[in-house]
């Protein structure tokens, strides 16, 4: 039997204590996702949210499964608004903006581009092919609808964080003092503080 050396050891992650003041702003991005959500797809619960820096996953918000079936292009660009909801959230209640959204634009933008480009969602029905140069071309001239479909998620992000803040900040509250809440809890904040239609 072949032996293995210098295998590399399991590290052990360390909790880090998250200041309190960081702690706040990050709550306040995962209550923008959290509520963004809880409009946006009201038949998808939410199932926990962590900024507990002692998980592997760090923080996160984890949802609950739905059937798999193909998206539609308004299910995609609901996808998008819920995506930048912790950038937006970060801006209209902290007035700031912080480098913790870089993934959830990062998701954004490849939606938006398969969008347009691979799923004939966009003015066209042009799609990507195994032409290389066509891909390039097609690519280029679209790029501007790239761009403005993800303004356009953008701003419907911020009007829903907006009519929201309130809502927002009470769960944000509850995210930075316990750092890490269950959907029994995330259930009974609801029902008290954001009346679902």
């Amino acid at each position: 039997m072949k032996k293995w050396r210098n295998m590399p050891k399991k590290v052990e992650r360390k909790p880090v204590e998250v200041p309190e003041e960081l702690r706040y702003t990050i709550a306040i991005h995962e209550a923008g996702h959290a509520i963004v959500h809880v409009e946006l797809f009201k038949n998808i619960e939410i199932e926990e949210i962590s900024i507990a820096s002692d998980t592997e996953m760090g923080r996160y918000i984890r949802y609950g499964c739905r059937q798999p079936k193909f998206f539609t292009k308004e299910e995609l660009f609901n996808l998008m608004v819920r995506n930048y909801a912790g950038k937006a959230a970060e801006e209209v209640i902290l007035h700031q903006i912080t480098a913790g959204a870089i993934n959830d634009l990062q998701e954004s933008s490849e939606i938006a581009y398969n969008m347009v480009t691979r799923y004939g969602m966009g003015d066209t029905l042009a799609s990507q092919t195994s032409d290389k140069l066509y891909n390039s071309v097609l690519i280029e001239s679209s790029m501007n609808q790239i761009e403005n479909l993800c303004q356009k998620a953008y701003n419907k992000s911020k009007d829903i964080v907006t009519r929201y803040q309130f809502e927002i900040e009470r769960l944000a509250e509850l995210i930075a003092e316990k750092q890490r809440i269950t959907k029994n809890e995330i259930e009974i904040f609801l029902s008290e503080y954001f009346k679902k239609t």
